[in-house]
């Protein structure tokens, strides 16, 4: 990574008066107009502050230069000098012309209103109400010699809201003597600007032709202006000393200034900079269907795409509704069809033009058309070749709303620091909070169109590859790059970058296993399957790799069969690539998986051998996991002593290892033992902390797990509005990380609690629901579990031939499977509905059956079995 050049060692006195105050560096750079970047760099010494910075950071602290660690500075001017303090420019006397000003108004003269403020249009209505109010409200109540500053992206409607307050009925009350404009774009034409006011405000000719230079039209027009008040916009000003001539107004003067570049805002307005942000997808849809009524009847999410592609910015927007607009009047589908195609194309949005529009900002009005290409390629050759070419390489990331931290930026196109200042002062790099930063989508789009930028491509590659592999990486770091972190997925596919793909998605996976994004990377996966079939590029270890990441995808979206077959083939190749640590990892999710699909045996076996092996090779983490394992077959087998022991020794095990995913698993699993015992009350304790360390560590699939189980316990208690709020937390999380087991299963308890509370028909649906979603997936033990309680909720109504039905089906499965609770469960549900047919014998029989399984497994259950035989009697 390049360092930045020109350290001058760290300036612990500046650091030392902010920590004083209490302040942090981002309240620092708000207060004095700059980025916490740049006060950071203060500090450490790697950059110092300018001449207008060291001046403001004075003022701020109170203290002189020497004090603050700064080197002395010299009588410093921002060279925007403030209406009072203006320097008087010595110019000949000028007579003010006869009958120029009616006595209508506060100071006697007539009101000015430039011509060229540009022509009132609707572009600036869309999505800007509260900002307009909020810009009158800083220009007509903050007090005399207001100065306003309007930043934002290139065709973000800067001009258009200039243009929408000079023709504000409560801006003109408030400026009663008029409004200039001054539309000052790349090279402004100072003078002829300049006098083209002295002749709205009555200068003479004869009296022009003694004015000869920019500095005498400056001055005379300020003495004419005098104490009116004016407003006085200056349209896309591009650098701060081209906005000096136009400093003219008086005392109650105040300006507005329009400008792409933060830099020029910050130092013309301070603190009264204003970012003008882009549409939002509602007020973007609006705008669309404005220009192109007839797309109102198209699909909404056709729209929301469209406004998504280009990031809401309103030029883009108009220039795809005026083109939507001529291909849907004759509302042809075909026709629309091509138009829309043509606007989800990159190159041919920015091709997009129309005629010179006066809501165009100086920069590009001289344009015979306006289109994305030209707006945005104004800003991008007005900066230098170097810059030019570290703007186009960081345009190889995500787009917005995306963001990438200093150092990635400094790393991907091998740069120093002050080229990311300059990008930000170009306003085409946006900053995002301290040292992140980010591109627009029309940015990223412009910038791919000229050329390919492969070097700057492997740098990200290489970069967040890096990233994932370090031991240093935590979960909130991935949550904040995982963007960019699966571009570099991509792009290591485009480069057929196959064992660096494969090493990172194997460093990614835990982080994606625990936010229900794994299938996310299934595509990549598949396409380093194929690649690896290949002679030149065979890897038994990479291929290993790829098969265990697929089958714990498969694994994960409820396909066991699948997920077999992939276990079983990356088996294989594990064996012959002797990577020992994915031997065992493969062997205890194999196994799990195993178990989850009924088949307990087989993963019995599978699992202690991965247990023997782990504890051999001195795995103490895999042996956790496979200690947890092992006791929920035992569980699914009756061994319930069993598997209370294997999930205290991993429990005891994760503590120590400081495993917490495996603790909150295994206080869960030993929770579901207390309820099984009837200590609902201690289960609750057990799940509640058990939530505490998932919520932690933000593994949202284990947070729906134990929100499930604590409302299973919380209705156990007839607790039953705090029951379905935490099982509704659970389903909204289930949902939202798409697993089909875990909804399944919130579903089957949603189930339980309305037939509790006497609801039968939402019972009914979410039995239903949890059923079909069992079916899908083809989990026999929640097949078989919901069909249980199905059963119970038919008895309840006295359904009792629909009851045995549902009873028999389940247990036929739980026999099958051998999953010893639910053939209890099963038996005393039929012992129940035979005995209401009057079929003692067999209902008896059942119940006797029940009730053993039950006192075998000390199963809250058995006391209820065995006071319903002894009611028999």
């Amino acid at each position: 990574m390049p360092k930045v050049k020109g350290g001058i060692g760290p300036n612990q006195r500046l650091r030392d008066e902010r920590l004083r105050r209490g302040w942090s560096q981002q309240e620092v750079a708000d207060l004095i107009g700059t980025t916490a970047n740049n006060v950071s760099r203060w500090e450490l010494g790697t950059t110092s502050p300018d001449p207008f910075f060291r001046a403001k950071l004075c003022d701020l602290f109170g203290l002189p230069a020497a004090e603050l660690g700064l080197p002395p500075t010299k009588a410093f001017s921002t060279h925007l000098p403030s209406l009072q303090t203006a320097s008087v420019i010595p110019v000949p006397h000028l007579k003010k012309a006869e009958g120029t000003f009616k006595e209508t108004n506060n100071t006697g003269g007539k009101a000015i209103y430039d011509s060229a403020v540009p022509v009132v249009g609707r572009r600036a209505l869309f999505g800007r109400a509260s900002l307009l109010q909020r810009l009158q409200h800083i220009l007509c109540e903050t007090g005399p010699s207001t100065m306003l500053a309007l930043h934002g992206l290139p065709g973000v409607g800067k001009t258009a809201l200039a243009t929408e307050l000079a023709h504000n009925a409560a801006i003109r009350d408030y400026f009663p003597d008029g409004i200039l404009w001054a539309a000052l774009g790349t090279s402004p034409h100072s003078i002829r600007v300049l006098s083209r006011w002295g002749t709205i405000l009555g200068i003479s000719t004869a009296q022009a032709e003694l004015l000869t230079d920019t500095a005498a039209w400056t001055q005379a027009i300020r003495s004419l202006i005098d104490a009116r008040r004016v407003l006085i916009i200056l349209d896309d000003a591009w650098q701060s000393q081209d906005i000096q001539p136009f400093l003219v107004g008086g005392p109650h003067c105040a300006y507005l200034i329009t400008t792409r570049h933060p830099e020029v805002a910050t130092r013309f307005a301070h603190n009264r900079v204003v970012l003008v942000e882009e549409l939002s997808l509602d007020d973007g849809v609006r705008l669309l269907v404005e220009l192109a009524p007839e797309m109102l009847a198209s699909d909404q999410q056709i729209l929301l795409d469209l406004v998504q592609a280009v990031g809401g910015l309103p030029l883009a927007l108009v220039l795809m509704g005026n083109h939507l607009r001529v291909h849907t009047y004759s509302r042809q589908p075909g026709r629309m069809l091509r138009a829309i195609a043509t606007l989800r194309n990159p190159e041919e949005r920015l091709k997009l033009a129309q005629p010179g529009d006066p809501f165009d900002s100086p920069s590009t009005r001289s344009s015979s058309v306006v289109s994305l290409q030209t707006v945005i390629g104004v800003s991008d050759y007005a900066l230098n070749k170097h810059n030019r070419q570290s703007l186009h390489a960081l345009a190889c990331l995500p787009p917005k709303p995306n963001t990438f931290s200093e150092e990635a930026a400094l790393a991907i196109a091998d740069i120093e620091g002050e080229t990311l200042d300059t990008l930000c002062d170009s306003g085409l790099l946006e900053s995002r909070g301290s040292g992140r930063y980010t591109l627009h989508q029309t940015i990223v789009d412009y910038a791919r169109t000229q050329g390919t930028h492969l070097q700057a491509e492997k740098r990200i590659v290489a970069y967040f590859l890096a990233m994932v592999q370090s031991e240093n990486k935590n979960g909130e770091q991935l949550e904040r790059e995982s963007e960019n972190i699966l571009a570099a997925f991509q792009l290591a596919c485009q480069h057929k970058n196959w064992h660096g793909l494969v090493r990172g998605i194997t460093a990614f996976a835990p982080f994606l296993a625990s936010r229900g994004m794994y299938p996310i990377v299934k595509p990549y996966l598949l396409k380093a399957r194929l690649a690896l079939v290949q002679p030149h590029n065979a890897s038994t270890a990479d291929s290993a790799s790829v098969y265990f990441h697929l089958g714990r995808i498969a694994d994960f979206q409820g396909a066991y069969h699948e997920a077999d077959e992939l276990y079983a083939t990356g088996w294989e190749y594990v064996q012959s690539s002797g990577d020992e640590e994915l031997m065992v990892l493969l062997l205890a999710y194999w196994g799990e998986m195993l178990s989850n699909a009924g088949r307990y045996q087989r993963g019995e076996q599978v699992l202690l051998e991965g247990l023997q092996l782990s504890q051999a090779l001195g795995y103490k983490q895999q042996a956790c996991i496979f200690l947890k394992n092992l006791g929920e077959v035992a569980v699914s087998l009756g061994n319930y002593a069993q598997a209370t022991s294997y999930h205290q020794q991993g429990l005891a095990l994760a503590r120590e290892l400081e495993y917490w995913e495996l603790v909150s698993i295994l206080l869960q699993n030993l929770a579901a033992h207390q309820a099984w015992h009837g200590n609902f009350q201690q289960a609750e304790v057990s799940y509640r902390e058990s939530l505490t360390y998932a919520r932690n560590i933000g593994h949202l699939q284990r947070c729906s797990a134990a929100l499930s189980g604590l409302g299973f316990a919380l209705l156990r208690q007839q607790r039953f509005s705090e029951a379905e709020t935490y099982l509704q937390e659970s389903l909204t999380l289930a949902r939202k990380i798409r697993s089909p087991v875990r909804t399944g299963c919130v579903l089957q308890n949603l189930g339980i609690l309305k037939s509790e509370q006497g609801n039968y028909a939402a019972a009914e649906a979410f039995l239903q629901e949890s059923l079909d979603v069992a079916t899908a997936i083809g989990h026999t033990w929640l097949m078989s579990e919901t069909l249980y309680y199905r059963g119970e909720l038919l008895l309840k109504q006295q359904h009792i031939q629909e009851a045995q039905t549902v009873f028999e089906q389940a247990s036929q499965q739980a026999r099958e499977q051998k999953e010893q609770e639910l053939i209890a469960l099963t038996a005393f549900g039929l012992a129940r509905v035979l005995w209401k047919r009057g079929e003692a014998r067999q209902a008896e029989a059942f119940a006797e059956e029940s009730l053993a399984l039950f006192r075998k497994m000390e199963h809250e259950q058995a006391e209820r079995v065995a006071a319903w035989l002894q009611g028999m009697h």
